[in-house]
């Protein structure tokens, strides 16, 4: 049974492999026997939660896994640390953060240091999902006092791991190293992009997957026509791009938003139909808009301190525009339904296609809700 750590963070294909090997007297032992036997179940059930997305139950066996692992081999062995990492990144899979995530994740990388030293190649992995959750902290400000502290500590980690990569001999270590903490909100993230899309088009060329999904994740930081134009100019590179198709969908869909904000119908129009035959179909039940403004709050509801909702049907067209809303139910009647109506009518979809042409859907519901709280 082999653990690593590859692919564990986003564009990071580097990490440890640690490979379990218990000694011939060690497999003498029952007691040692039965351990290794509930940990490999352990391990095998983390793997298969963690494929499903079932973070707790994923949780749960990484817990365990950890702590078996801690009794066969000791807190200072490979495993001990790739375990802890396991354990780190599943905690700290969910957007929100966590103080246990914290801890776990600073211990895998005390682990790993001491392993392997403060410059290896495999430092940089723990390092790196260690700043993804300070940033987190220091975003909702969990730190109270210790705010400050913590901020240095995130960066002093930030030049110890871009140090290592570049000093590395894998040239993925750095650019993988940038992406990833370019996500994060550091101050000098656009900068980090940039590098990572510069450094992963010397390495793979302009027109390898890698390379354009940095692009995106650049020209994020891009604003108005700038953005609209490096998202055109990386669609157009990754037309005929292996495994760039789910990218390509997400890049019409925000040239569609792009172009409705200045009110360019014809190519949002045209990027929403694109964007639909990229798509398998799916269920009109849970068909929801890409795109959509506020409701106006009336005024004499607003005076009045009257809240509600409205529930509307209508029909989603070709274009992906709305067509003959009408409200199916309202709380109270007849106060917000004109707001409700004249907000549905600028929503716009994806346009279901089938057989290769965009189809009309019809029997669509929407519900508008007016309230203080937003």
């Amino acid at each position: 049974m082999r653990f690593d750590l590859r692919d564990t963070l986003v564009g990071i294909a580097r990490g440890a492999v640690a490979t379990i090997a218990l000694s011939a007297s060690a497999l003498e032992n029952g007691d040692v026997l039965q351990l290794k036997k509930e940990f490999e179940d352990a391990f095998t059930q983390y793997q298969r939660f963690s494929s499903e997305g079932d973070l707790p139950n994923a949780e749960r066996v990484a817990t365990l896994a950890l702590e078996l692992a801690e009794q066969i081999y000791g807190t200072d062995h490979a495993n001990s640390a790739v375990l802890s990492f396991n354990l780190a990144k599943t905690l700290n899979a969910s957007q929100g953060f966590r103080w246990r995530g914290l801890r776990v994740a600073e211990l895998a990388l005390a682990r790993y240091r001491d392993l392997f030293g403060d410059t290896a190649d495999d430092v940089v992995v723990p390092a790196t999902l260690v700043i993804q959750v300070l940033a987190k902290g220091l975003q909702v400000d969990v730190f109270g006092d210790e705010q400050t502290k913590r901020h240095r500590q995130m960066y002093v980690l930030v030049g110890f791991a871009e140090r290592i990569a570049k000093r590395s001999n894998d040239v993925t270590l750095l650019p993988n190293f940038y992406q990833n903490i370019s996500k994060i909100g550091l101050r000098d993230s656009r900068r980090y992009s940039v590098e990572a899309e510069d450094l992963y088009e010397e390495i793979y060329g302009k027109n390898h997957v890698r390379t354009l999904i940095a692009a995106m994740n650049a020209a994020s930081f891009k604003a108005g026509n700038a953005q609209t134009d490096a998202y055109e100019r990386i669609l157009r590179d990754g037309k005929d791009v292996e495994d760039f198709s789910p990218y390509q969908f997400a890049l019409h869909q925000k040239l569609s938003i792009n172009y409705l904000e200045i009110g360019n119908e014809d190519k949002a129009t045209a990027h929403l139909q694109a964007a639909g035959l990229l798509t398998s179909g799916g269920d009109d039940a849970n068909y929801t808009p890409i795109y959509k403004r506020a409701a106006i709050y009336p005024r004499r509801a607003l005076v009045r301190g009257i809240e509600g909702y409205v529930v509307l049907e209508f029909t989603v067209t070709r274009a992906g525009g709305v067509r003959d809303p009408k409200v199916i139910e309202a709380n109270p009647p007849k106060i917000f339904d004109q707001a409700a109506i004249d907000a549905v009518r600028q929503f716009r979809y994806i346009p279901r296609v089938v057989s290769g042409e965009p189809v009309e859907v019809t029997g669509v519901t929407n519900r508008i809700a007016f309230s203080f709280d937003g």
